[in-house]
């Protein structure tokens, strides 16, 4: 069984690793896992996909990590007016977004936590990703990860 109680917020983000998908809670600046936030931010771990329902403040939540370049793909169903870090990344190419209704982001949620990787029939795994990608989305990528769905 996984440990659930920590010493330290440092051996809590320990077993983090580069790459690795990291769904954060909060929204509009409340519940947000700060300390955990700070804590992998001082680790250094790099080219994270976050999931979340947005990207954070300037400095504030998310905004660390993206300020840092530590996050190279975010799945977020509102990316907030306030990110200026993930905003300036993002115009630069540097992150990518997948862009996903807040419904299917909590089903998504959902049926990870079930694990039932393909939820509710009609939505897409994470893996498949029902979102529209913005920057470099589109070509062979997006014709490949489709739902299409024929309803009579």
């Amino acid at each position: 069984m996984q440990q659930k109680i920590y010493a330290s917020l440092d051996s809590a983000v320990a077993d983090i690793r580069d790459g690795a998908r990291i769904m954060f809670g909060g929204f509009g600046g409340a519940g947000f896992p700060n300390n955990l936030i700070l804590a992998l931010a001082q680790k250094g771990t790099k080219d994270l996909t976050a999931v979340s329902n947005n990207c954070g403040t300037r400095d504030g939540e998310l905004g660390l990590l993206f300020k840092n370049g530590q996050i190279r793909h975010v799945i977020a169903s509102f990316p907030g007016p306030n990110s200026n870090y993930f905003q300036e990344q993002l115009a630069e190419e540097k992150v990518t977004l997948e862009l996903v209704p807040q419904g299917i982001l909590c089903e998504r949620m959902r049926a990870a936590a079930a694990c039932r990787p393909r939820g509710h029939p009609g939505v897409d795994s994470w893996r498949r990703g029902a979102g529209q990608i913005a920057r470099g989305g589109g070509g062979d990528h997006d014709r490949r990860y489709r739902h299409v769905r024929l309803l009579r």
